[in-house]
C-alpha cells in the first residue's frame, strides 16, 4: 500500500475533524460534536506528524502546519513561571481544577517530551535557532525532575539525545532536462534520474545512525532561507545529497557509496564522544 498517502490521509481527515471555527484543535470529536478542551499533547502530536509528512513528501505546507502547532504551544501553553508547558491552554485553565505541567511519560511520551521534540524537529527542519532556544528552556526548566526521577521521563532524555546530534539530510534532484529534445530520451533520463535519487533515499533510510530528517525535493529554495541547504543545487544534472549537521552542510554527494562513508564518519563522531563521556 501507499503509506504515506494513506499517512496523508489521515492526517488531513483528523485535522478536518478536529479543528473548530476559530482553528483551536480540540481534543477529540464524535457525531460531529467536538470536545471544547484543548491539550498540549494534541498539538505536539499533531505537530509531529505534519514533521514527518513534509520530510516524507517535501511538501512545504506541512512545514507550515508543525510550526503552526509549536507556535501555538509556545503562545498558549508555556508556563512562564516555571517554564515548560502545562497541558491545558491558558484560556481553559477555568474549566479544570488543575493545570498540570506533565513531564513524566505514562502510555504515551509525557507532555513535555512531546513538545521538546516538535520544537527540536522544527529547529532542525528550518535551521531557526529560536525553537532550538524554546526546546532547551524547556529542558532546563524540568532537568531538576530528572534528577529526581529520570526513569519515568525517557521519551524527554531520548529527545535531548537527538537535540545533540541534529541531522538533516536534503536530496535534491535536477530539474527537468531541457536539452533532450526526443521524447523517449527525455524520459528515459528522468528514470535514471528517478532510478539515483531513490537510491540516495534508500542509502539514507537503511543507514544504521539514528535521528535524522531525510527530505527529498526538487528545489531546495523550498526550504526556509534559515535552513543550511538552502538554495542548494543538484550537482551535474544527478541527484545529489546533502548531508547537514546542525548549521552546516558537508560537501555534496552524488553516489550512495560516498552518502554512506560520510554518513559511516559522523556515526564514528558520535561514538566516540559517547565513549569519551563514559570514560
Amino acid at each position: 500500500p501507499d503509506w504515506c498517502t494513506a499517512a496523508a490521509t489521515a492526517f488531513h481527515a483528523t485535522r478536518g475533524l478536529l479543528t473548530d471555527g476559530q482553528g483551536n484543535l480540540c481534543h477529540s470529536a464524535r457525531g460531529g460534536q467536538r470536545l471544547d478542551v484543548s491539550l498540549a499533547t494534541d498539538y505536539a502530536f499533531m505537530g509531529q506528524a505534519a514533521a514527518a509528512l513534509y520530510r516524507a513528501t517535501g511538501h512545504a505546507d506541512y512545514l507550515d502546519m508543525a510550526m503552526l502547532y509549536a507556535d501555538t504551544l509556545r503562545a498558549d501553553f508555556h508556563d512562564a513561571t516555571r517554564g515548560g508547558y502545562r497541558i491545558r491552554a491558558h484560556a481553559q485553565t477555568a474549566q479544570g481544577l488543575v493545570n498540570a505541567r506533565p513531564v513524566h511519560d505514562n502510555a504515551q511520551p509525557s507532555a513535555n517530551a512531546a513538545v521538546y521534540r516538535l520544537l527540536n524537529e522544527v529547529a532542525t527542519l528550518t535551521g531557526t535557532s529560536d525553537y532550538a532556544a524554546a526546546a532547551q528552556d524547556l529542558f532546563t526548566a524540568l532537568s531538576a525532575h530528572l534528577a529526581k526521577n529520570f526513569s519515568a521521563m525517557t521519551a524527554l532524555l531520548d529527545g535531548y539525545y537527538e537535540a545533540r546530534h541534529p541531522l538533516s539530510i536534503i536530496i535534491v534532484s535536477p530539474a527537468d532536462t531541457q536539452a533532450d529534445t526526443q521524447a523517449d530520451t527525455q524520459a528515459n533520463t528522468q528514470t535514471e534520474q528517478a532510478t539515483m535519487e531513490n537510491t540516495l533515499a534508500h542509502a539514507a533510510r537503511n543507514h544504521p545512525i539514528a535521528y535524522r530528517q531525510i527530505i527529498s525535493l526538487s528545489d531546495t529554495q523550498n526550504l526556509p532561507p534559515t535552513h543550511p541547504a538552502h538554495g542548494k543545487q543538484a550537482i551535474d544534472g544527478q541527484p545529489t545529497a546533502y548531508i547537514c549537521p546542525a548549521q552546516s552542510c558537508l560537501p555534496p554527494v552524488t553516489q550512495a557509496d560516498e552518502l554512506i562513508n560520510r554518513l559511516d564518519a559522523l556515526l564514528t563522531g558520535r561514538q566516540t564522544k559517547a565513549a569519551k563521556l563514559k570514560s
